[in-house]
């Protein structure tokens, strides 16, 4: 269920007065009745109108000699949780304030919001009290107000302020005057939200508390499944998603359609954070319910995380959780965007934070290059305000849902949502064209050769079944592939080569895409025990060359290898794998051709591996061998990491010869035989250190010449296989078979086709990208 971070949220809710922050757009009933140092009409003089006050007074007496005035921000300045506003307030003040002592005024300004750090719980901590007391002495050149600028500015905020009550024109907020200052106070920011974060404590519900910054905290189980020894991971992949009010109306919320959670959570995540601020709680009541709707659905995408709403009234807390985070989301609002800026420092550690709508920010793009290269900008297309039911307002209308459901409308968002959340639908129609014209000749065809068709039973029932995405991304299905559109791709892409290399698992996609392109043969007899081989497809535009290289663990070694002599080099004294070179095949076919076409190379390994510890330093092998072995052509060809799918264990039952309906239905068989449970850490870590080096790379100016592709890609298959519980070897569909024992591989053809039919797809919409660009 939802862990809801409500103690504090309650606790104040019982205490509030009216009493206002008092911010042009902030004003909740908020805060507690706390004996307090100030009294409440410290608010209707703030700090920046005292300051102009004493510069008009200071101009027109003339009196250097006067006693000098020492001014403090505000109670409501200091404690209000929209610190966006806040912090924009006090640095105006702080730079009139040193700009009328470089004039010779006898005035001195120093927030001072520490001072509340002891009177307010720590549930309500906010940045302000923790900025440093010098915010502008580094920058006071380039940001001091001559006397004009400042009789002008403060002559207008007056008039203004003594008319309305407004504080409109009280703020440097033009985008010439943020662009100047804006740097400094990202960086006093990160300094304010990260000196206590290993202090910092999330509340929860059930009233524990959990460090964000410990590295000692117990390893979290992602799978929850005390029969099994679920992967423990040496690092956690946070990702916060910021909710907060509108920035063109504090009444309400702006949402971003469902599909682009899918793109930027990353699947390794293993907490996901949804944090809604004190103004979208008090103020919108659509905050929750988009709240929750988003639970849910990011409950669909990563089953395996631990998700919480977060009602936060801290803004210490939320900034330094948004700072620190793997991936920071932040929907339409102010104040997500200052530790988003904040995080520059940490890249690649953080991956790129999101920032929604950037069009509330006309100035941001202004901004050094440096503070904003790591930010992901969504136009304000991508956003919407949402709407509740006129006689409910816990729940979203009917057209606020349906954008939400948007699925994407630019098929280069397609390659990367593309499987990742959806369900196996039967459907015997398309089932004629999911067949091979003959079976395999290989143990991956002996279902299909055994298999006797009735009236009631035409096909094999594991081949009768297809992926249909969830309608969020219902604008990017799978496309069975067949000869014409595997032939089409490739041209469009250049490719002249598919290179399969890796374990067992990986030669039975490499089977599986030469049975889809329509061949009648197989790629080698059975009796044939060399497992490399290579075969030729013809196309319009010239042949393509299919190779499979058996290496079960990605190792280069000098040891003889030879399989069907059973003589192998790599491995344990316990279990003897194979490890075919193969950088060697890989270059060799470039040798006197520089200029040969393209190579798709799709890798695999994992099940060969039984801890973490060893995968890490493969996978890291593997891409050091990349770097060094195929350096110069890592930005040409198309280079996928396949992810690791585990066995289903008791495949051999009635009940098991049916897809899994979702993941919670998977969830309870999961079994630690052969060290299945691991392979979802497999993947995570894979993802991690496959997005540190190509991060690395990019930094030094090395990227894929096109895009969305980047040097090494990943083709994460886990998601729809991992319920696919039907169609092993040792499946019931496979008749008098001699396999029974086998839940790990799959029958031919079977679910393996869409690994291929994924890929493919995903390679015809960047190939389309492509053409657009080259137009």
């Amino acid at each position: 269920g939802r862990l809801i971070a409500s103690l504090a949220l309650i606790a104040s809710i019982e205490m509030i007065i009216n009493r206002p922050c008092n911010l042009d757009e902030f004003l909740p009933r908020y805060l507690q009745n706390y004996t307090l140092m100030e009294p409440m009409s410290t608010e209707k003089n703030p700090s920046h109108i005292q300051i102009c006050r004493e510069i008009t007074r200071g101009f027109q007496q003339h009196d250097n000699t006067a006693e000098i005035q020492s001014i403090d921000e505000t109670m409501e300045t200091c404690t209000c949780p929209s610190s966006f506003h806040a912090i924009e307030r006090i640095y105006t003040s702080a730079i009139l304030g040193e700009s009328a002592k470089l004039l010779g005024l006898n005035m001195n300004y120093e927030h001072r919001c520490g001072r509340f750090n002891e009177e307010f719980p720590e549930s309500q901590e906010t940045v302000q009290m923790n900025l440093p007391l010098d915010l502008v002495s580094s920058i006071i050149e380039t940001v001091a107000l001559g006397e004009d600028d400042l009789n002008s500015f403060c002559s207008i905020c007056l008039d203004t302020f003594d008319e309305t009550g407004q504080l409109s024109d009280c703020i440097l907020h033009s985008q010439q005057d943020i662009i100047k200052w804006i740097p400094a106070m990202t960086e006093n920011v990160r300094m304010a939200s990260t000196q206590t974060a290993e202090n910092t404590i999330n509340y929860l519900e059930n009233g524990d508390s959990m460090s964000i910054e410990s590295t000692k905290r117990e390893r979290r189980k992602l799978l929850a499944n005390t029969k099994t020894n679920a992967p423990d991971h040496d690092v956690e992949d946070v990702t916060v998603i910021y909710i907060d009010k509108a920035s063109h109306d504090q009444h309400a919320v702006m949402g971003i359609p469902f599909y682009n959670f899918v793109q930027y959570i990353p699947r390794s995540a293993t907490n996901i954070d949804i944090i809604t601020s004190a103004g979208c709680q008090f103020l919108v009541p659509e905050c929750n319910s988009y709240a929750g709707l988003l639970f849910d659905y990011v409950q669909k995408l990563s089953p395996r995380a631990t998700i919480t709403i977060q009602h936060s009234l801290n803004s210490q807390m939320a900034f330094t959780n948004m700072i620190k985070a793997s991936t920071l989301i932040c929907l339409p609002g102010l104040d997500c965007l200052l530790p988003a800026l904040a995080r520059n420092q940490n890249v690649p550690e953080t991956k790129t934070a999101v920032v929604a709508n950037g069009d509330v920010y006309p100035w941001l793009s202004s901004l050094p290059q440096n503070l904003i290269q790591h930010l992901n900008i969504l136009p304000s297309s991508e956003s919407w305000t949402l709407s509740s039911e006129n006689n409910n307002v816990n729940l979203l209308n009917a057209n606020s849902i349906h954008f939400l459901q948007t699925p994407p409308s630019k098929r280069d968002i397609c390659p990367a949502v593309r499987g990742r959340i959806g369900s196996w639908v039967k459907d015997n129609d398309l089932a004629a064209f999911l067949q091979y014209k003959s079976p395999i000749d290989h143990i991956f065809g002996f279902a299909d050769k055994r298999f006797i068709a009735d009236a009631n039973h035409p096909y094999r029932e594991p081949t009768t079944y297809r992926w249909d995405e969830d309608d969020s991304l219902y604008s990017c299905p799978i496309v069975i592939q067949n000869h014409d559109t595997f032939c089409r791709t490739m041209s469009d892409l250049d490719i002249s080569r598919v290179f399969f290399v890796g374990d067992f698992v990986g030669m039975n996609q490499a089977y599986s895409l030469w049975k889809l392109l329509g061949n009648d043969d197989s790629p080698k007899p059975i009796t044939d025990r060399e497992p490399s081989w290579t075969r030729t497809i013809e196309c319009p535009n010239g042949s393509i060359q299919i190779q499979y290289v058996r290496n079960d663990l990605m190792i280069e070694n000098d040891k003889a290898v030879d399989l069907p002599k059973a003589i192998t080099n790599c491995g344990d004294s316990f279990i003897g794998l194979y490890c075919y070179k193969w950088t060697d095949e890989y270059i060799q076919y470039y040798n006197g051709e520089p200029s040969r076409r393209k190579t798709l190379m799709i890798a695999s390994f994992g099940p060969h591996t039984y801890s973490e510890d060893r995968f890490s330093y493969i996978m890291t092998n593997f891409l050091t061998t990349l770097q060094t072995q195929l350096s110069t052509r890592l930005n040409q060809d198309y280079i996928f990491y396949r992810t690791s799918v585990p066995g289903h264990d008791l495949c051999q039952r009635k009940e098991s010869n049916t897809p899994f309906k979702d993941f919670e239905e998977y969830r309870h068989t999961i079994t630690s035989k052969f060290s299945w449970d691991l392979h979802d850490g497999f993947n995570d870590i894979a993802e991690r250190l496959i997005d540190q080096f190509n991060e690395a790379q990019e930094l030094n100016g090395h990227v894929h010449d096109i895009p969305p592709l980047r040097l090494i890609n990943t083709l994460d298959i886990y998601p729809m296989t991992i319920l696919r519980r039907d169609g092993h070897l040792g499946g019931k569909d496979c008749q008098d078979c001699s396999l029974a024992n086998s839940c790990f591989h799959y029958s031919l053809p079977g679910p393996p086709d869409y690994w291929n039919h994924l890929l493919f797809s995903n390679l015809a919409d960047i190939a389309d990208i492509r053409r657009e660009n080259d137009s």
